[in-house]
């Protein structure tokens, strides 16, 4: 038995992942409040084209989003 990606199940599938540096910065134009400590924060996302799997489904996909996924605070 072949895997899932010899069978062409995944073919239609995507990947995706983004950081996004924020460096720190003052709270007020003021200087009065302190500073806001820097962050990095990761987005990721999986999608599938349904057509792949069940050909009356050509049209439709299925998405995944996780923004900040590993929970920085800011």
């Amino acid at each position: 038995m072949g895997s899932l990606l010899d069978q062409g199940v995944l073919t239609d599938t995507q990947v995706s992942g983004g950081a996004h540096y924020v460096g720190e910065m003052q709270m007020d134009a003021t200087i009065t409040q302190g500073k806001v400590p820097a962050c990095t924060t990761v987005d990721l996302s999986l999608g599938h084209e349904l057509g792949e799997i069940e050909p009356s489904l050509d049209v439709s996909a299925i998405n995944l989003f996780a923004t900040n996924a590993f929970d920085e605070e800011n």
